[in-house]
């Protein structure tokens, strides 16, 4: 219990020696409220109506205004792969590692892409990645060229709207994809071993 810490014998806070300015400040405010010692200590969340701490209610105090993202549709659903999705999310906000990012933060010196050893490494842009799209939209019965990742985006989620097992199968085909390409350019920096797309995806 809080009061059986810092509450002195005499009804009044005992608190230690402030170390700054900043600890001072706290213990002001601090020694502003009263405690009753025969009560039990109870913590009110005061964003919510009911005074009860949530996740949600902790997220939309901090950020009140939360831009909602057009993608999201694509990355969590029902029956979604956790793992998938993670990276899809990753992949979407543009958090993957890619040489081009960390050339900037000079963590390496070069940015050539480490799946086609050609131009500079992004998001899934290379000539490989693009052959890894193209099998895959094939499969998803799509005859049509590669675009950036931006627009493949827009072109999923028109196609993705609703519960139909179609609509769920192109989800699925989309994270499947990302991984996919993911976990290729992963064998060629960890296991210096290069796939072809036919390994990736047949």
């Amino acid at each position: 219990m809080l009061k059986f810490v810092i509450y002195g014998k005499n009804g009044e806070w005992s608190l230690p020696d402030p170390m700054d300015d900043v600890t001072q400040n706290a213990w002001e405010q601090v020694s502003k409220f009263k405690i009753v010692p025969d009560r039990e200590d109870r913590v009110n969340w005061k964003i919510e109506k009911n005074k009860a701490f949530s996740i949600r209610s902790l997220y939309y105090g901090m950020a009140p205004n939360p831009i909602k993202v057009v993608w999201y549709k694509l990355v969590w659903y029902k029956g979604y792969i956790p793992r998938y999705s993670f990276i899809v999310w990753l992949c979407m906000k543009k958090r993957l590692l890619t040489k081009d990012k960390l050339v900037k933060w000079k963590v390496i010196d070069s940015d050539l892409c480490s799946l086609c050893g050609r131009g500079k490494e992004t998001h899934f842009s290379c000539n490989f990645s693009q052959g890894i799209w193209r099998k895959a939209l094939r499969d998803l019965g799509f005859d049509k060229p590669t675009y950036p990742l931006n627009r493949e985006v827009d072109f999923f989620l028109r196609r993705t709207s609703g519960r139909s097992s179609d609509s769920k199968a192109r989800k699925v085909m989309l994270a499947a994809t990302i991984n996919f390409i993911l976990r290729s350019k992963n064998e060629v920096i960890f296991n210096q071993n290069s796939l072809s797309e036919e390994q990736v995806w047949g």
